[in-house]
């Protein structure tokens, strides 16, 4: 019984849902193959990705702009230098992410153009996760930033307890 209890859901819930992609991505390849192409070759893909960074760092300095910072970019440009300066600095690293990847796409699913010329196998691997890397750390970044001034506003005020007053006394 304590073999049991000793699992980890966590794992088996990562376990399930890797199987599951394999077993949606194996029964709808068309599909997805399909909306993947439509999706990297988008004319609105790289805007849309603009417009995402702007969203994200735009809120963060509407909602922190009276936040003091110890930033060296914030105390020399000022925050919305600051905001300005990391919406383009992801921006340019997702958008750099999505371009290596759609090459990777386009040469090896879509097979019609040769974006890497002279490569071998173990580059178009270095290519993909490096890619897949900065994509993922440069949307999950922008993202939690965006999370934190949005739901900023449910934070608690807390009041100071004078000197000699316990918190029980506070409490009454």
């Amino acid at each position: 019984m304590s073999f049991v209890n000793n699992i980890s859901k966590r794992v088996i819930g990562v376990i399930v849902g890797v199987l599951a992609l394999l077993v949606v991505s194996m029964l709808f390849k068309d599909q997805i193959r399909t909306l993947a192409t439509n999706v990297l070759t988008h004319e609105w893909l790289y805007p849309c990705i603009w417009a995402y960074m702007a969203i994200c760092f735009f809120s963060d300095y509407a909602e922190n702009k009276d936040v003091i910072s110890d930033s060296i970019i914030a105390k020399n440009i000022g925050k919305f230098g600051e905001a300005c300066l990391n919406m383009v600095t992801w921006g340019v690293a997702t958008t750099t992410a999505v371009a290596l990847l759609k090459g990777l796409y386009i040469q090896h699913i879509i097979q019609n153009k040769t974006y890497f010329v002279n490569f071998v196998f173990l580059d178009y691997i270095s290519i993909f996760l490096v890619g897949l890397f900065l994509f993922i750390i440069s949307v999950r970044l922008s993202w939690g930033i965006f999370w934190e001034a949005l739901f900023k506003s449910n934070a608690v005020d807390v009041e100071p307890v004078p000197s000699g007053q316990s918190i029980e006394e506070k409490a009454l």
